[in-house]
């Protein structure tokens, strides 16, 4: 899936917290949807997390709500 351009904000914006590019490279590339995205910069905003642990755990949360919606809108679909 191709990245948005809010996917390359979450990268930027890791980037200027001081995370290292390619971890910063890698987050940005799996938020690739403006939904994740807006989720994600929403966190490094409010929770200005320090470690790379912290942002690591949210992007799998944020990835595993994306996951459980997909599969609520696929539900619905087939009823």
């Amino acid at each position: 899936m191709a990245r948005t351009a809010l996917s390359y904000e979450v990268s930027t914006r890791l980037a200027e917290m001081g995370f290292p590019t390619e971890f910063a490279y890698l987050v940005g590339t799996q938020m690739n949807t403006d939904f994740t995205a807006r989720m994600m910069l929403g966190y490094l905003r409010d929770a200005q997390p320090k470690t790379m642990e912290e942002v690591a755990d949210e992007m799998l949360g944020i990835l595993a709500l994306r996951d459980k919606c997909m599969q609520k809108q696929i539900q619905k679909k087939g009823r």
